[in-house]
């Protein structure tokens, strides 16, 4: 068992880990939602530095289920927990160490929850009245250095947190009350901020908050509006275009108004003005920009100066969505949603005739295909890594079989599980990447904090440094930890709606998508069964590429790759590829000198089995399998004594009378890929050997019945 899961036991865990879990636990039990972060100290300012691994602002992030905070806790290692104001409906007062006794003098109450940190900090919180006045959220600056509001967009880290490296954690002070029977923020507190900081009818800053919902909401219509009503001999016109698209950002990011929504209302707004054939590139990617840029930019409170839009016509729409809005609205955009259509939709009919047919590109000839999504799937420590990653550095140096050989291109890679610097990289190197060509997609938040991607909430900023890095190649390691916390991996409904959008992004972009998963406890000789969770990741992926320990191999150093499954292309004749890993340097620790070691593939012969074939090998007994090895034999000579070929039923019945069981032989012929046939009158079917004729073959009659 990991150290993270056996924590609570005490093993391979410091006094700070366990006491933070414990806390984290008694917290949720209490009803106080939390998020996973993990705290550090900058080595060059010796400033306190978060990651948080989850996009805090979205409610998918917070949790007060104990079995989520453990689970986290499993997936994330050892990490604190931060108690979010606007998850919680509360707020409080956060004051330096030199302030407590400041606090005291202003004859205020402790508040009903009260916390200490290591530094000596003391947090007050209390229930934020969402109808009545509540504190600023800005720091009450004016009050003295180290006095701080917090609310429906602060953070406070929650009772045992701690700093990575440093003790002391993050500790109640008191009882802990339940979450629901906090008291309410007192008079007096806010009284003391109320003469310090004028509220106004905006949010302080740029985030979402429980209580600022219904402001956005007021001014959906608002910002949609000045769009509409520009006149055309003015400027400044692009500002009202990411003006209003930047409002719409912050209502998506907050969920209450669906994205594809917020881009048709947007548009149809813009193309009030201008007409179908105003749609520039420029206006795409400012409708783009300013929806992404909405959670955490602020420039849409104020009204900028005059800017001159400077038309782009000289570029056409690509084939992505906005060439679906395109012929979407049209120059009657301005009437959109006259058809019945709610929420700014339209549905439409497209005739057959309409699409352009496109023939299948090939990242990976016959086993990748581009602008889809293919599944890499495996054991733990199979190579399913080293083989994408030894894909990978071929893309990079224009060497892999398929429509890009001879022209090295980008590749970009989502990984978590493995450390860059000790793992991701040194694979690549070993296998010969061009470093600079591999892109590793980092995701920040609006306070720059690092966190990992998720899909589907990052699938549009995904797509936008995809095309602008022309990368044709994206690794998803693994894919199950891309799709977010909220969508349950078991049920098709959710997982399709994390991996439809990012296979038609995949389509759009022209970008093969791979992701690795894998596979479930049980096993079995299918191999699309043996592939952990839903089984809509399978029916997504358009290709399924399984890798597994060649069963054969008693020194268990060969490896199999073959295709289980590929809705384009016949995979019968696409053969399985055999490789080993071996340990190779590349290259010595700038500080401690020691070699730096990576395992690197190395390609063997092709295999004449399928990979279904070996899975079923895999799975059985030993008695049974050599049962198939014998039958194999014996089917080989005897069909070759017959000329190449010979009826089935013949070649059945020899085989009993020598020994062999129908469902041996049935294995037998697959691992030999023995090609059956069937003709004549009355119909018969042939077995014969792969590239054998069976013309002129010798009258199996007279074939001995044993090897």
């Amino acid at each position: 068992m990991s150290a993270a899961l056996d924590i609570e036991q005490g093993t391979e865990s410091t006094e700070q880990e366990r006491f933070a879990l414990s806390e984290a636990v008694r917290l949720a039990e209490h009803g106080y939602a939390l998020t996973p972060v993990r705290l550090t100290r900058n080595t060059e300012d010796g400033k306190k530095v978060a990651r948080f691994f989850l996009n805090w602002r979205r409610s998918s992030a917070w949790s007060n289920d104990p079995a989520q905070i453990r689970d986290w806790w499993a997936t994330y290692g050892p990490c604190s927990f931060a108690h979010g104001c606007a998850a919680n409906g509360t707020e409080g007062v956060d004051l330096d160490a030199n302030r407590p006794a400041w606090w005291a003098e202003q004859g205020h109450p402790t508040g009903a929850l009260v916390h200490r940190t290591p530094s000596g900090s003391v947090h007050h919180i209390w229930a934020a009245d969402p109808d009545g006045e509540q504190l600023p959220q800005e720091a009450g600056a004016t009050l003295g250095r180290g006095v701080d509001a917090r609310n429906g967009s602060g953070l406070f880290y929650a009772p045992g947190s701690y700093i990575e490296g440093e003790s002391g954690s993050y500790r109640v002070e008191g009882e802990l009350p339940r979450r629901e029977a906090l008291a309410r923020t007192p008079a007096s507190v806010l009284a003391l901020f109320a003469d310090r900081a004028e509220r106004s009818d905006r949010p302080a800053d740029g985030r979402i908050t429980f209580h600022d919902r219904e402001w956005l909401r007021a001014r959906y219509a608002e910002a949609l509006e000045r769009v509409r009503s520009h006149d055309v001999d003015t400027g400044g016109y692009r500002d009202k275009l990411l003006g209003a698209g930047m409002v719409l950002g912050r209502l998506v990011d907050a969920e209450l108004v669906d994205r594809e929504r917020a881009v048709a209302d947007l548009t149809a707004a813009h193309l009030s003005v201008w007409g179908a054939s105003r749609l520039y590139s420029a206006n795409r990617r400012d409708i783009d920009r300013s929806l992404a840029d909405g959670p955490s930019k602020e420039r849409w409170r104020e009204d900028p100066g005059p800017q001159e839009l400077t038309p782009d016509p000289g570029r056409e729409a690509g084939p992505d969505y906005w060439a679906r809005w395109e012929a979407q609205f049209g120059a009657q955009a301005s009437a959109h949603g006259t058809n019945g259509g709610t929420g700014g939709r339209v549905v439409r009919l497209k005739r057959a005739s309409e699409f352009v047919m496109r023939a299948t590109d090939w990242l990976w000839d016959r086993r990748i295909p581009s602008g889809s999504l293919t599944l890499v799937a495996g054991r733990e420590g199979d190579g399913k890594s080293t083989l994408m990653y030894t894909v990978l550095a071929q893309v990079t140096r224009g060497t892999l079989a398929g429509d890009l050989h001879g022209t090295p291109r980008n590749v970009a890679v989502a990984a978590t599980e493995d450390s860059w610097e000790m793992t991701i990289v040194p694979r690549l190197a070993a296998a010969g990447a061009d470093l600079d060509r591999v892109f590793h997609i980092e995701v920040m938040t609006s306070f720059g904090a690092e966190t990992v991607l998720q899909l589907p909430h990052d699938l549009a900023a995904t797509e936008t440094v995809l095309r602008e890095a022309e990368v044709p190649l994206l690794l998803l390691d693994p894919l199950m930890s891309r799709l977010e916390g909220r969508l349950d991996t078991h049920k098709d409904g959710e997982v399709r709606q994390a991996l439809e959008p990012l296979v038609a992004l995949a389509d759009r972009a022209r970008c093969a998508t791979v992701g690795l998963i894998h596979l479930n406890k049980a096993g079995g000789a299918d191999p699309l069964n043996a592939i952990m969770a839903s089984k809509a990741f399978v029916a997504v992926a358009r290709s399924v590429l399984f890798v597994l320990r060649d069963p054969d191999d008693e020194q268990r150093r060969q490896r199999s790759v073959g295709l289980a499954k590929s809705n384009l292309t016949d995979d019968s004749d696409v053969p399985t590829l055999n490789f080993t890993i071996e340990s190779r340097t590349v290259g010595e620790d700038p500080e401690s000198g020691k070699p730096i070691m990576a395992g690197a593939l190395a390609w063997g012969a092709e295999s004449s089995r399928s990979i279904r074939d070996m899975i079923t090998s895999a799975s059985e007994d030993p008695d049974d399998r050599s049962a198939v090895d014998e039958a194999k034999d014996w089917l080989d000579d005897y069909l070759t004594q017959a000329g190449g070929g010979a009826p089935r039923k013949t070649v059945i019945g020899a085989g009993r009378v020598a020994g062999h069981s129908e469902s041996a032989l049935k294995r037998a012929a697959r691992t030999l890929r023995i090609e059956k046939t069937s003709g004549g009158f009355p119909r018969e079917s042939r077995w014969s050997l792969p590239g054998a004729s069976t013309v002129g073959s010798t009258d199996v009659s007279t074939v001995g019945s044993a090897p």
